[in-house]
C-alpha cells in the first residue's frame, strides 16, 4: 500500500501514524491509519476527498449487500 509523504511517529512507541489530509496527483486524500495491514480505502465522487484511507478493527467485515 502506498503511504502519504507526511506522517508522524507516535511518542514512546515504534508506531507510525498517517493522519490528516494529503494532496496526491492533484487530488485530496484523507488518512486515519496506524496499522496499514487493516485499511479500508473508499473512493468517492463529488466529495472534497477523492479517497479515504481508514484503519478498521480486526473483526471488521464488509457486507456488500448493505452498500
Amino acid at each position: 500500500m502506498k503511504k502519504p509523504k507526511f506522517y508522524k511517529k507516535v511518542a514512546g512507541t515504534n508506531a507510525w501514524y498517517y493522519g490528516g489530509w494529503f494532496r496526491e496527483n492533484g487530488e485530496n486524500e484523507f488518512w486515519d491509519v496506524r496499522n496499514n495491514e487493516r485499511v479500508l480505502v473508499i473512493t468517492t465522487k463529488n466529495f472534497k476527498y477523492k479517497k479515504l484511507y481508514i484503519e478498521v478493527g480486526p473483526d471488521f467485515r464488509l457486507n456488500p449487500s448493505k452498500l
